[in-house]
């Protein structure tokens, strides 16, 4: 009985605690926006800063995570809240409450500074008092009802800006996804008119993210869109466009033709591409400074790195699109002069400009063209060089220009506000061809910050750590740089695809021709295939087993037509092909299955297409390992080691004859759990005891070649 009695006495606490939550109406482990009765403007951190000592403010509700907390009941009427975006709770910038304090946000410091005293509403309307000292409580500053408007503590006087009322919300994904990358296009697609628009480079700049988001979503209607503004492009600017001067506009230009053509298969856009890219190189190629750099405007001294990375870009398309290596040497040739004039290749620093003297200012447009040139060469040539300084362009970018923070910047005038649109584009190239995943939460942060930035008509600025107002005035330019950063950054922390688990056909990393469509049997598949249409899967993992099969499901009207597999391009080692069975109608879906070479290691893999009239609608595809074997280890290269695994404490890295810069653990989730960084060579043991068992993912980033990636096991200690 003694004990039962105790047990009571234990409970009714804790009773109390929740009817007097529930009496309250506020829902401990609920997220709320909380609205100011003076304004009903929410509770808001402002322009979504994630770091400590962000300032709290009112702000129009827009649906922004950084204006939704999580609610934590911590005694009776006393919570803490959470902010949704950045995971920081309110706080009072001094441990001593008094008039005018400010309102922030900030990691727990696990006391009153972090703690709020809630008494019951009257009339649905609440104060929220510092439990510090509960006379002062949460106010508005000067009761004040627009946008931006501080919060702070004042002495309690029943005035309506220190009355809020919760608005119980659900929670709501953060970006980046597909559907917000969708959202966030169509809202700037409408709200510009982007289709109509007359502009000349920065039209072309908003040409390619068409192409970009067909490109990752194969999504018929931003294909259909880029054709509708290449033939409005042709009626506002003619079919010759050499009357622009500026050689870097006709550059973009003919880089979306080529683009085009290459995704889609539209001869015309090659050919016009084609023909004005070749004028254009014939009156910049003057030779000023005794090289191969590109003149940026006729009649004026000087070169630009905004002419020569794009001209080496639109080169690599072209020799892709018309088999003509000689555009290869054209790049070649300026990438080499611009190594004595335009951009370091130690730090990976793209200037930009030489006009007898180096005009050091960077921006993301030149570190975008000139790192997406690098890759582009390297996958051209195998030469590491190209992969060493595309792997410093891009630290650069990260580390010493933005210290991998939010880009915040380049808003003057009237071209800047577009830059960072290309940069986007080619660190997406740069991750996917260099499968350098490490790149992907800097970018996500910067997806994230992004978009919880925006206004409620979905619009983001350029500055993407700072708040869009709803009186927004920035261009349709400006505007188009959170458009491309949310279509090119990559959705998912990991890279690397299961070689034998099942990869679903839209998700590709490059494509010719293919289209998404609904599936019977759900989510998506590839559509509107036709004979040369390919998609491509990058960093899909065979293991050193290796594969000895690969089944498709698909459906088609008709047999014969086939899928061939092919690694590395669309001409390289042809390792299976399958026959496509006819199932009857379009909507009937089977398995076909075909023999594949014994293919190790990670590799990326081209599905062509081949047959007449339509070939086959795709729904997903696997390949099977081969069960004569018994190696375990994955992504061996070289003689870059890992041992032992499974390991229970120890894991040893063996660097072999090479040289490393950065180790990596991933879960299969994707969280980086370890990370370090240096010069490393011989050998390195890892203490790995504090994971929990289960399999991880060990990265090796080595010097001047492509990382290896390694499976290994942890062990119960």
């Amino acid at each position: 009985m003694k004990k039962i009695i105790q047990l009571i006495c234990l409970l009714i606490p804790i009773i109390l605690l929740q009817l007097k939550v529930k009496a309250q109406g506020i829902k401990s482990g609920s997220i709320y926006t909380i609205t100011s009765k003076a304004s009903n403007k929410v509770l808001n951190v402002s322009n979504a800063s994630m770091a400590n000592g962000g300032n709290v403010d009112i702000w129009t509700d827009t649906k922004s995570d950084a204006e939704r907390w999580l609610v934590t009941s911590v005694g009776i009427d006393q919570y803490t809240f959470t902010n949704v975006a950045s995971g920081k709770m309110l706080h009072i910038a001094n441990t001593n409450p008094a008039n005018s304090v400010n309102v922030n946000q900030n990691n727990n410091t696990i006391d009153n500074t972090v703690k709020w005293t809630i008494p019951g509403p009257v009339n649905g309307f609440y104060t929220i008092q510092s439990s510090a000292n509960t006379g002062f409580v949460l106010d508005v500053n000067s009761g004040g009802t627009t946008d931006g408007t501080n919060v702070q503590l004042w002495t309690g006087n029943s005035g309506d800006a220190q009355k809020w009322s919760f608005q119980l919300q659900t929670v709501q994904d953060a970006a980046p996804t597909a559907i917000i990358a969708d959202q966030v296009f169509e809202a700037w697609k409408v709200k510009y008119n982007i289709v109509n628009d007359k502009g000349f480079w920065g039209t072309a700049e908003m040409m390619e993210i068409a192409l970009d988001a067909y490109e990752v979503t194969a999504y018929a209607k931003y294909r259909d869109m880029y054709d509708q503004m290449y033939n409005n492009f042709i009626t506002n600017h003619g079919s010759d466009w050499m009357s622009n001067d500026y050689n870097d506009d006709i550059a973009w230009i003919t880089i979306s033709c080529v683009r085009s053509y290459l995704l889609t298969g539209n001869a015309t856009h090659l050919n016009k591409g084609k023909e004005q890219f070749d004028k254009m190189f014939a009156r910049a190629n003057t030779h000023q400074y005794g090289g191969d750099g590109l003149v940026w405007k006729q009649g004026q001294a000087g070169t630009n790195s905004c002419i020569n990375g794009p001209a080496m870009v639109c080169c690599c398309y072209l020799a892709q699109a018309t088999g003509d290596n000689s555009y290869y040497t054209k790049a070649i040739a300026i990438y080499n002069w611009s190594k004595l004039y335009l951009f370091n290749e130690n730090t990976g620093k793209v200037n930009d400009n030489y006009n007898g003297t180096v005009g050091t200012w960077s921006s993301t447009y030149n570190q975008g063209t000139y790192l997406g040139a690098s890759v582009m060469l390297y996958n051209y040539t195998k030469d590491p060089s190209y992969l060493t300084i595309a792997n410093r362009i891009a630290a650069y970018t990260k580390n010493d220009m933005y210290q991998s923070g939010v880009m915040n910047n380049e808003e003057g005038g009237n071209d800047l506000p577009g830059f960072k649109g290309i940069f986007m584009r080619y660190a997406r190239r740069y991750m996917v061809d260099c499968n350098r995943a490490d790149y992907i939460p800097w970018l996500h942060l910067n997806a994230k910050v992004a978009y919880n930035d925006r206004n409620t008509q979905t619009i983001i600025t350029t500055q993407w750590a700072t708040r869009t107002s709803e009186a927004n005035t920035c261009t349709a330019f400006s505007a188009s740089t959170p458009v491309s950063l949310m279509i090119n950054c990559p959705k998912s922390l990991i890279l690397i695809k299961d070689a034998y688990r099942t990869i679903e056909s839209e998700n590709m990393d490059y494509l010719k021709g293919v289209v998404a469509e609904p599936c019977p049997e759900g989510t998506y598949n590839l559509g509107g295939i036709q004979n040369g249409y390919y998609s491509a899967y990058y960093n899909v993992e065979f293991g050193t087993k290796g594969s000895a099969s690969a089944e498709f499901r698909l459906s088609s009207v008709a047999s014969g037509g086939t899928i061939e597999i092919r690694l590395g391009g669309l001409t390289g080692t042809l390792i299976g092909t399958a026959t496509v069975t006819g199932t009857g109608s379009w909507s009937t879906y089977a398995t076909i299955t075909c023999k594949v070479s014994n293919v190790k290691g990670l590799q990326n893999i081209y599905l062509i297409y081949k047959g007449t009239g339509y070939v086959a609608n795709v729904n997903h595809f696997k390949f099977y390992e081969d069960q004569t074997t018994t190696v375990q280890e994955m992504g061996v290269r070289g003689n870059v080691k890992a041992y032992p695994t499974p390991t229970a404490a120890q894991l040893t890295v063996d660097f072999g004859d090479k040289e490393a810069n950065q180790i990596t653990i991933v879960d299969i989730q994707g969280r980086v759990l370890y990370q370090d960084k240096g010069n490393f060579a011989g050998a390195k043991t890892l203490d790995i005891s504090n994971l929990n068992s289960g399999v991880y993912f060990l990265t090796i980033y080595l010097d001047g070649s492509m990382p290896v990636i390694k499976k290994i096991v942890k062990q119960y200690n």
